[in-house]
């Protein structure tokens, strides 16, 4: 939309209401040759298994269409440790290649939940399952890649059903992990944190020499909030502003975010919202960094939002 001063505006109103991608939790999103690709949690019936990882994608991050499936539950050997759930899948761009994390166990050989990883030249695939015979991590969910400023890449999840987020060096394109993880959050076990109960939900980013760890929690609903630090081995602080994304403006539940190159140039959330009707829905905001480097959103908005673009983006 443009305007006769000739500025551009993004006009958005969350949550999205595409009914292509109603239901989906764990949202991700890779902006790739100015189009968006959206992955995360598909919908599945209630005591119905999750299909596998599907792609989405869209020009304005309002209609979404369909991409296919990158792994199909169908195609994969009864056997294998990665059959059952598909939660959270999230893919990184590094190395020249796409990167598809994804968390599955086996309910028949009671596999236990684990990480797998997959790789492809194409965003949509096909996606070669390179753990095919062994996860990237046993017993651990919500896999997440990061590669920092000097080539390094890590991966973040979170260990033993949310008892805390571990960070870990991988080397890519071979996808082996590098030498002993590291912790960067404990929950709290005290019943009036908002951490207390459990943290997943692992999404890292790095800001003006400053990292900034997203997680989410389930102990007052569910709700996202940070950890910074000045170096990736830590010592990692929450923010005293924690939860940064918390049940407001209608919405019962907000987390498990990601963050993604915006329409702006900025960095902007994903994140599923519910409200009264109980739908996981996909919804996003902007976020922003004041002068000392704190980190700020107004997440969750309801009601139509306009954002101004003073120039063009990529």
């Amino acid at each position: 939309m443009t305007h006769n001063d000739g500025a551009a505006r993004f006009s958005y109103c969350n949550p999205c209401d595409c009914a292509e991608v109603a239901g989906i939790r764990d949202p991700q999103i890779t902006r790739v040759g100015g189009r968006y690709f959206l992955t995360g949690s598909c919908p599945a019936p209630l005591g119905e298994a999750i299909e596998g990882v599907k792609l989405w994608s869209s020009p304005d991050l309002k209609g979404w269409q369909p991409e296919g499936w990158l792994l199909r539950r169908d195609a994969i050997a009864l056997d294998a440790w990665y059959r059952d759930r598909f939660w959270a899948p999230e893919i990184h761009h590094a190395e020249g290649a796409f990167y598809l994390t994804f968390n599955c166990h086996n309910e028949a050989t009671r596999f236990p939940h684990s990480i797998g990883i997959a790789r492809a030249q194409n965003i949509a695939g096909p996606y070669e399952v390179v753990t095919r015979e062994a996860p990237l991590v046993e017993c651990a969910n919500d896999g997440h890649l990061f590669t920092d400023d000097d080539g390094h890449h890590y991966l973040a999840y979170d260990a033993g059903s949310g008892n805390q987020l571990i960070l870990r060096e991988i080397e890519l394109p071979s996808c082996r992990l590098v030498g002993p993880p590291w912790s960067v959050a404990v929950r709290t076990l005290r019943g009036g944190d908002w951490d207390g109960a459990g943290v997943e939900g692992s999404c890292l980013l790095k800001r003006g020499g400053r990292y900034y760890f997203w997680y989410s929690s389930w102990t007052h609903g569910y709700e996202a909030g940070v950890l910074t630090a000045t170096d990736i081995r830590g010592p990692w602080t929450r923010s005293p502003r924690n939860p940064l994304l918390r049940p407001r403006n209608g919405f019962l539940e907000v987390g498990h975010n990601s963050v993604f190159s915006g329409p702006d140039g900025r960095d902007w959330l994903v994140y599923h919202a519910i409200g009264a009707d109980r739908v996981p829905r996909l919804a996003m905001d902007p976020l922003w960094f004041d002068a000392d480097g704190e980190i700020y959103t107004d997440a969750p908005t309801s009601g139509a939002q306009h954002i101004e673009i003073k120039e063009k983006q990529p």
